[in-house]
């Protein structure tokens, strides 16, 4: 079954990134999981959302792993908890998380389905342990020239001045 042809709905591809790395421990991976359910529980709550917007999931902690390819929100039948563990591989899991969001926006244009400025949502403690500032800095570009909407969320005690660097 082919939802693109199924559902008419213009879509909005979001990528979350989150940083499921060892130094999450404790109330920030807390605050990941709970901010994270609460993120698709609005979008299910939303009744346009939950047709148009398309959620996948990369985690980085220790290696980058892609949990979630592009699903519509009302098709998430329930949220994985996820622990800490790890380095914090977030340059390589933005690196990915751009390149499914481009693969996504040429399978919309391919099937003829309108869609939205997709979305980038990073929710971090914002210290990456890989090389990030060429991520970083492909995701501010696309931010800046209105082809990507970037929300860096930070848990408690993040380093928000990295953090603010994904996005113009």
């Amino acid at each position: 079954k082919d939802d693109l042809i199924d559902n008419p709905s213009p879509r909005c591809a979001c990528m979350v990134v989150l940083d499921t790395s060892g130094s999450m421990s404790g109330l920030p991976i807390e605050q990941l999981n709970d901010g994270f359910q609460g993120f698709i529980e609005s979008l299910k709550e939303d009744e346009v959302a939950a047709c148009s917007v398309e959620v996948g999931v990369i985690t980085a902690g220790g290696n980058v792993s892609e949990q979630l390819q592009f699903t519509t929100a009302m098709s998430i039948d329930h949220c994985n908890r996820f622990s800490a563990s790890g380095g914090t591989p977030i340059g390589q899991a933005v690196e990915l998380a751009l390149s499914r969001l481009e693969e996504r926006k040429a399978s919309y244009r391919k099937a003829g389905v309108a869609y939205y400025q997709p979305w980038l949502v990073i929710i971090s403690d914002g210290a990456p342990t890989d090389e990030w500032s060429h991520a970083a800095q492909k995701s501010r570009e696309l931010s800046s020239s209105r082809k990507l909407v970037v929300l860096p969320i930070g848990v408690e005690g993040a380093d928000l001045n990295v953090l603010s660097q994904f996005s113009s």
